[in-house]
């Protein structure tokens, strides 16, 4: 168990998998172990491996908070919303003072539309937890998004990043603040590098291209677009949800250009037009860094 929580805290989840595995294997009674590797799978993007696992603790000791909580980010993954809010809810009345169940029904109640749920959920997470990141970070998107308590989105997201410097996902939050807030130039350098920090992030290189457009510089922005959508020609970061930091649902990020046309070879041979349609996140976004009901239409020189 020791040596599966070792792998795990160094993000090694293949060999946590198999030695967690092999560990239920031996005794497959045990809750530690099958919530650890149900919370593997998790984090493994295998949601069914999760739930089934987890079902299996539950039948035997309904009131494991692990399991529950499992089950409902591996619910959540799946985007069955109203099984994971059952799922966290029973965890809740458990152990009320678990910041990492209101960190995750914050998430729900955001992707279903209940805003003044979610930031009372982030908000006791907060109290629960003042050192963790998270918390901070999911609510200054949130306000972020909806272009409302700008003043305090800045501070939250600054505060994120001073728990957690250096960490790519929560300067695309701060960076996309200060945009929403107009501080364009700002937004650029603070993006830039969470760029370089996670360059195959899609949500971060559509967000760098939208404030370089709004700076006039369009070749750039045409660039940051097109990177985005080479990294993800489904535009699937679109419909992810909120931007999430790792470690609880992942997510990222959502926000995207919704059309980007480009000549062969990646070459731009005339002016194109590029739409750029930021929706509301609910029903998909991690990338959260959207302004609902806002279109940008811009020439692509």
């Amino acid at each position: 168990m020791a040596i599966g929580s070792l792998y795990t805290t160094l993000g090694r989840f293949d060999q946590a998998t198999l030695y967690l595995e092999a560990a239920a294997k031996v005794n497959p009674d045990l809750p530690g172990v099958n919530v650890a590797l149900a919370d593997l799978y998790l984090r493994q993007q295998r949601p069914d491996a999760a739930i089934t696992r987890a079902k299996q603790v539950v039948k035997a000791n309904p009131k494991v908070v692990g399991a529950r909580m499992v089950l409902g980010g591996a619910y959540l993954q799946k985007r069955q919303h109203d099984l994971a809010l059952a799922e966290l809810q029973q965890a809740l009345a458990l152990d009320p003072k678990q910041p990492m169940v209101h960190l995750s029904l914050g998430t729900i109640y955001e992707q279903k539309g209940n805003t003044d749920q979610a930031v009372a959920a982030y908000r006791k997470a907060i109290a629960l937890a003042p050192e963790d990141p998270r918390g901070y970070n999911n609510l200054a998107w949130l306000f972020a998004e909806r272009k409302t308590n700008l003043d305090e989105a800045l501070t939250l997201a600054k505060r994120a990043n001073e728990l957690a410097p250096k960490r790519g996902e929560l300067l695309d939050t701060l960076g996309w603040v200060h945009f929403q807030k107009g501080n364009h130039a700002e937004a650029a350098g603070i993006l830039k590098e969470a760029a370089d920090l996670l360059p195959k992030n899609p949500s971060i290189r559509f967000h760098l291209g939208m404030v370089h457009y709004q700076q006039g510089r369009k070749v750039e922005a045409a660039s940051e677009m097109r990177r985005a959508l080479q990294l993800d020609p489904d535009e699937s970061y679109r419909d992810s949800g909120p931007r999430r930091v790792p470690g609880v649902v992942r997510r990222r990020c959502v926000g995207g250009a919704r059309h980007l046309t480009a000549s062969p070879g990646g070459e731009q041979r005339r002016a194109r037009r590029v739409r750029a349609v930021n929706r509301d996140h609910r029903g998909r976004s991690h990338n959260r860094h959207e302004a609902p009901g806002i279109e940008h239409e811009c020439q692509i020189e």
